[in-house]
């Protein structure tokens, strides 16, 4: 009986990464009035989650943390892996106070916020070639 849940714990923590959720920068922009910035990052889901294209808006100074996660934009590839393919996603600010997303349309959007900490943002979904 023991060594059954000794094996049974082994197996299951064996499936289970925890340590491997882990965010990679792909393009990062600062406002025109440098005060914020846009960073659009992957983040790795690890062994039970698939990555995810993320976008998040903080003040200049801010660091990324691999334990954060995209305040206005979350999407994966819902049928593949994400490629670090900065086309898929992409980002502009239009002046000071609006930030322009454009995303490949294929891509499951779970998360696209219009509005925070006083910027606007407009999305375009655009039609992409893998």
């Amino acid at each position: 009986m023991f060594a059954t849940v000794v094996v049974l714990i082994f197996i299951l923590s064996s499936c289970i990464d925890l340590t491997n959720n882990t965010n990679e920068i792909l393009k990062e922009r600062t406002d025109y009035e440098g005060i914020k910035k846009g960073i659009l990052f992957i983040k790795s889901g690890g062994g039970t989650v698939g990555d995810s294209y993320q976008f998040s808006i903080v003040p200049h100074q801010d660091k990324l943390k691999d334990g954060d996660t995209g305040n206005i934009f979350i999407a994966d590839e819902h049928d593949g892996d994400i490629r670090k393919d900065t086309t898929r996603v992409n980002f502009e600010w239009l002046n000071f106070d609006t930030l322009k997303v454009s995303f490949d349309k294929r891509l499951r959007v779970f998360k696209m916020i219009t509005e925070i900490k006083d910027v606007k943002i407009i999305y375009d979904s655009l039609s992409l070639l893998k």
